[in-house]
């Protein structure tokens, strides 16, 4: 019977100790779901508030360039964008801010030419690494920008061949060196239309633009962030508008978490 006892008890801590491990696995299991769950839902809240920003910004600055009828103070409008941030806003459980950059500020690097490109590096580095640097863009950009004048004939305006998507590529271009793409960078952009704005460009890329100045932004870059409170998850949307008249047109849309 003693021994019968022993085995019994036995059964019953290994029975114990079978069933405290299956509910740690359990519980380690369910707050792992929960923990997804709310990655989740951080994740979707921040989205759609990041979605309304953009929104909410777009409508915003189309609302008022249809309310404005004179012409400077459209200009005015339109160059105060680069300086506008709007603060968190409620969106349910999540927020969202929203910040404008002025496109036209900066020089497009898909629609420079190599004499532009190599006089805007030349301000970060040498005259030989700037030229370089600059014929290495072209020829990984693949238009027809840089034909020689011709009085004779009218070249049509190419559109690049393989334009660069993101600044980011400057530093997979093997002539354009890491701190020359870092020093240039606030100065470019690779979503612009060729035009330079006078109003907001700054001097060093003033110095660069050839016969493209305006006097208001053409395009405006809109950047909108969500996210839900008590979260780390942070959704980021880019939103390229051209503008058009009295209305603002979508040309390129771009997302990320943070």
């Amino acid at each position: 019977m003693k021994s019968r006892r022993g085995v019994a008890l036995m059964l019953a801590l290994w029975l114990i100790v079978i069933l405290s491990a299956i509910g740690a696995r359990v519980a380690t299991s369910a707050r792992s779901s929960i923990s997804i769950a709310g990655n989740l839902r951080a994740r979707t809240s921040g989205k759609y508030a990041a979605e309304s920003g953009i929104v909410t910004g777009a409508e915003s600055v189309r609302a008022r360039l249809i309310a404005i009828t004179d012409r400077g103070e459209r200009a005015a409008f339109l160059n105060s964008l680069q300086s506008t941030s709007e603060g968190d806003r409620i969106l349910g459980d999540a927020r969202f801010a929203v910040a404008y950059v002025d496109l036209s500020s900066r020089l497009d690097i898909n629609a420079a030419s190599r004499a532009q490109l190599a006089r805007l590096f030349s301000f970060f580095t040498g005259p030989a690494e700037a030229a370089r640097a600059a014929d290495a863009i072209r020829m990984r950009v693949g238009s027809d920008g840089d034909l020689p004048p011709r009085a004779d004939i009218a070249y049509p305006v190419l559109p690049p061949a393989r334009p660069l998507r993101s600044l980011e590529e400057l530093r997979t271009i093997a002539d354009v060196s890491e701190s020359l793409a870092i020093s240039a960078a606030p100065y470019l952009t690779v979503d612009g239309d060729g035009k330079i704005n006078r109003a907001a460009a700054s001097d060093t890329v003033l110095a660069v633009a050839a016969g493209s100045l305006v006097d208001e932004p053409s395009r405006i870059l809109i950047i909108s962030r969500g996210w839900l409170p008590g979260q780390a998850l942070t959704h980021e949307i880019q939103a390229v508008y051209a503008i058009d008249g009295s209305n603002v047109v979508l040309v390129r849309w771009q997302e990320r978490d943070l």
